[in-house]
């Protein structure tokens, strides 16, 4: 913490106003007045606790996250207004000037915010969680394929490999027992989806939950199961895995629904392209092929069965094909 900080902080005997310009890949810029009405500048939001933070909505979710654990007040403009503002005083735009248009505006015409709700909390709280809990298992996977190869290598096990994967193990347990508490209300709402247990829904819901997609043509497209969003590479590969993990699961499952529509995939494929499954003697699909082409349709139903069951209508497939209701739109 700088030494201005630590004189601020002292001075202070009320919260402290600062104005956030938030961004991906520079610095976060931080913005405030001191006693004297001096300028600051702040650049590391780790130090910032027990203050009123207003930035524009959009924000990273991580960001929020560690604005709130540090027990901050956070409170949201439309990035639109903060536009206009600017546009209307025909302030020059940079990083620092954007810091203190949102600053003056707070000053100015608190109205203009919303504060971040106690329900928008929890949710973040609750995303962040389980994105640390992706983290703990994909690390976790990691060094135990670090100790094989290891032991490979070298014929014996790594000591500090076997600690790291016990401690992980633990860690992952606890982080495991705690997304079954946060889901055990939805859990009841899949329950009829063979295999789809609480860690996976977990990820599913606190990913993205599907309500925030009015259209389920959205959120499919959101999930990366339209062909422009894999060439693009423009959707959310956390959820898409999750998704994927979701079909491994009913399969393996044996879910009476999907994993028949699963087989009779694989069987139509074979039976309508022959072409493509053998030219000339030759194998062009083999099965492999056809097996993630079958499961890339799984995971696509699901998704959108998954988001009917929470717009309220579970109208899940029979044995193949697209729900007949219209997916409802909620004004």
């Amino acid at each position: 913490m700088s030494l201005m900080w630590k004189q601020t902080f002292q001075k202070k005997e009320m919260m402290l106003m600062i104005s956030l310009d938030w961004a991906i890949k520079k610095k976060d810029e931080y913005y405030t007045e001191d006693n004297d009405g001096v300028a600051i500048l702040y650049l590391d939001g780790i130090h910032v606790h027990d203050e009123v933070i207003f930035l524009e909505e959009g924000c990273p979710r991580a960001k929020l996250y560690n604005l709130l654990r540090n027990n901050n007040k956070v409170f949201m403009i439309d990035p639109k207004v903060v536009k206009e503002w600017k546009e209307g005083l025909e302030i020059e735009k940079t990083d620092k000037n954007d810091a203190k248009a949102i600053y003056l505006i707070a000053k100015e015409s608190p109205e203009s915010f919303r504060e971040l709700t106690e329900k928008e909390s929890v949710e973040i709280n609750n995303e962040i969680f389980v994105k640390q809990y992706l983290f703990i298992t994909k690390s976790l996977a990691r060094i135990k394929n670090m100790s094989k190869a290891f032991h490979r290598q070298f014929g014996f096990d790594n000591s500090l490999f076997l600690k790291q994967i016990k401690e992980l193990e633990e860690e992952k347990k606890k982080y495991y027992k705690n997304i079954e508490k946060l889901v055990k209300h939805d859990i009841k709402k899949v329950n009829n989806i063979k295999g789809v247990g609480a860690r996976i829904l977990g990820e599913i819901l606190f990913i993205k939950h599907p309500k925030y997609f009015k259209d389920w043509r959205q959120y499919i497209k959101y999930c990366g199961f339209y062909a422009d969003g894999r060439k693009t590479g423009k959707f959310n590969h956390a959820l898409k895995d999750a998704y994927y993990l979701a079909t491994r699961g009913v399969i393996m499952a044996k879910d009476e629904k999907y994993s028949a529509t699963y087989k009779e995939i694989k069987t139509k494929l074979r039976e309508e392209h022959p072409d493509k499954v053998k030219e000339n003697g030759k194998i062009r699909w083999n099965n492999g092929h056809i097996d993630n082409i079958a499961k890339n349709r799984i995971a696509t139903q699901l998704a959108k069965d998954v988001w009917q069951i929470f717009h309220g209508a579970d109208n899940r497939i029979d044995r193949g094909g697209f729900p007949v209701k219209e997916p409802i739109n909620e004004e």
